[in-house]
């Protein structure tokens, strides 16, 4: 059986344009978004168009990115980015289709 885990957010709404002005307020592209968040950049898209919306678990993380600016945005980016190993050739090359 599966069990139901309460919200962890009760408190927390979530609206798509409200999603997106904030990531056009920082200025942020879907995929760094995404990076701030611990989601892709395809989820992003998702929540603004409204097709989906982000997992409770989410919502505080969102949330306390409307306290923050371009500056701090920018800067939390960097930070992660110098945490993450460095992305290696062999990645693109599995997703070449071969020629016949």
């Amino acid at each position: 059986a599966t069990s139901v885990e309460p919200d962890e957010a009760p408190d927390l709404r979530f609206r798509a344009s409200g999603f997106a002005a904030l990531r056009q307020k920082l200025g942020l592209a879907a995929k760094d978004m995404g990076t701030l968040l611990g989601a892709s950049g395809l989820s992003v898209y998702k929540w603004e168009s409204g097709k989906v919306k982000p997992r409770a678990k989410q919502l505080p993380a969102i949330a306390a990115l409307r306290g923050i600016g371009k500056k701090e945005a920018l800067a939390r980016l960097e930070s992660i980015a110098a945490m993450a190993p460095p992305a290696g050739r062999a990645a693109g090359k599995r997703t070449k289709r071969l020629a016949k």
